[in-house]
């Protein structure tokens, strides 16, 4: 089999969906009809010569949808709040220089650890490759969930060890003809156990002429005693290669389908604004050129009529609700992982989670593991002392400052009811927003409420209750329950 062959469980359709949606709306609308498939109608036009054959239709169709760019902010959230707090670790003497050059570009520990978050977050995993280079220097290569596409592993004795692992790798193949360009190509790096000289043996495989050929091989007998590919894989609930499922799977899940409600949403509108122009009674050659209060149509036949086709909007205020509802549903995934400020709020959370087994706690925690482990089998490489190696991350979220992406998410969450509005007054005085205690926050909202009511109604409260009047909601709707419901809703 070729060297490029993918592991049975290998997800590579489900890394690439987690990276177009973090991307944003430009990488996800440049991929068409992968995550928007095109309606029959289009489909149909297309195959038609006279109709669309170049596609314009769909292409109007998935410029007018709105993408909701929520999956790259939470992750960017989520890795300030995990790492703003720095981790505790300690290194052997050999290892002093990678708490500010962990690899071979020069990013520091705490880089390396934001990095490895940010692809379990995403990929549900995060291989790492410690190696030493030339000049016997440690460092550690970290590489996507997408990257590690074949693995083999052996029991000797109760453990389970790595005895073959493939890595996808970008590499820039320079242009003959050009000395300004270069092309992007893939190579894959297999590393596995020589059986020869029982050491690690790595070689990089480069396409030629539609083959894959060694274009590079070392053997290394530093590891020879460990029996194994030193190469570590944090998930985000174990240190197993068993891919994990993304832990913003769902969320990413939500913001295609309001993308898809979006697209149907605003294409219905569209027809609603743009009535078709319909004569009957007349023959063709007789029909007008154009309507407008500055052009007169006579019609030959008295009985021949003019008017307008429109769509009926039906479902419009449904597709519009139903959009909103994804995007809610979309933050409060995010928020589920993300530690709460209150007892109360986490006692909610484990409740309404259920089965959910990754947190961000989890994921941080399983990263420092991974780096941790990894930082040892450097410490063996140069033969330092591995028991004398520790990596422990700063799991005191609740110190950290809130900010408005991390609000965002709180407030869905108790807007859904998911956790008391009192968690969203405690992230304001972290976030160093307001020094007002709850009951303060609660009378300022009770004042707001009245002297908007005062505005819209002259000054009295609206039929729907005894207090202050209607609210307004972000439709520019009252809403009939007045002051007094606002307080009855879920908190």
């Amino acid at each position: 089999m070729p060297v490029d062959t993918e592991h049975a469980k290998y997800r590579g359709v489900d890394y690439t969906l987690m990276d177009d949606v973090a991307a944003g709306e430009a990488q996800v609308k440049s991929k068409g009809a992968t995550y928007l498939p095109k309606t029959p109608g289009q489909l149909a036009a297309e195959d038609d010569p006279n109709l669309d054959p170049d596609g314009n239709r769909y292409k109007v169709f998935r410029q007018m949808a709105s993408f909701p760019d929520l999956v790259g902010p939470a992750v960017d959230a989520m890795i300030g709040l995990a790492h703003q707090g720095p981790a505790e670790f300690e290194l052997t003497p050999k290892l002093q220089s990678m708490e500010q050059n962990a690899t071979r570009d020069g990013q520091s520990l705490a880089t390396v650890a934001a990095r490895v978050t940010r692809y379990i977050l995403l990929h549900g995993r995060c291989p790492i490759l410690p190696d030493v280079d030339e000049q016997g220097i440690p460092y550690l290569s970290v590489y996507t969930g997408a990257a590690l596409r074949n693995w083999r592993t052996a029991y000797a004795g109760m453990r389970e060890k790595v005895v073959l692992a493939v890595l996808a790798e970008a590499y820039e193949k320079e242009n003959p003809n050009d000395k300004y360009k270069a092309d992007e190509e893939t190579q894959y790096r297999v590393i596995e156990l020589d059986p020869d000289s029982k050491g690690l043996k790595a070689t990089v495989y480069r396409k030629d002429g539609g083959n894959w050929v060694s274009v590079e091989e070392l053997v290394s007998q530093q590891l020879t005693a460990l029996e194994e590919v030193p190469i570590v894989v944090p998930g985000s609930i174990d240190l197993t290669l068993e891919p994990d499922d993304p832990p913003l799977w769902a969320m990413a899940g939500e913001c295609l389908k309001a993308y898809n409600i979006s697209a149907h949403h605003k294409h219905l509108l569209r027809l609603m604004a743009q009535p078709t122009p319909t004569f009957t009674g007349i023959d063709k050659e007789d029909a007008p050129n154009g309507i407008g209060s500055e052009i007169l149509n006579i019609f030959p036949d008295a009985g021949a009529q003019a008017f307008y086709m429109e769509v009926s909007g039906t479902g419009v205020a449904a597709m519009k609700e139903a959009e909103r509802d994804h995007i809610t549903s979309a933050m409060q995934y995010a928020a589920q992982l993300v530690p709460t400020f209150a007892g109360e709020a986490a006692e909610s959370l484990r409740i309404k989670a259920g089965g959910r087994t990754a947190t961000l706690a989890s994921c941080v925690s399983m990263g420092a593991a991974g780096i941790e482990k990894a930082l040892k089998f450097c410490a063996m490489m140069v033969g330092d002392d591995p028991d004398k190696v520790s990596y422990k991350p700063n799991l005191d979220f609740t110190r950290a400052d809130v900010d408005a992406t991390m609000l965002t998410l709180l407030h869905g969450m108790v807007m859904s009811g998911m956790v008391p509005r009192d968690v969203l007054w405690e992230s304001l005085r972290r976030g160093k927003l307001t020094t007002l205690d709850n009951e303060e926050l609660e009378a300022a909202i009770e004042q707001g409420a009245q002297t908007v009511a005062a505005q819209l109604g002259g000054g009295n409260g609206s039929s729907g209750g005894s207090g202050s009047g209607a609210g307004v909601d972000d439709s520019g709707n009252g809403d009939s329950g007045g002051a007094g419901d606002r307080d009855q809703k879920p908190a």
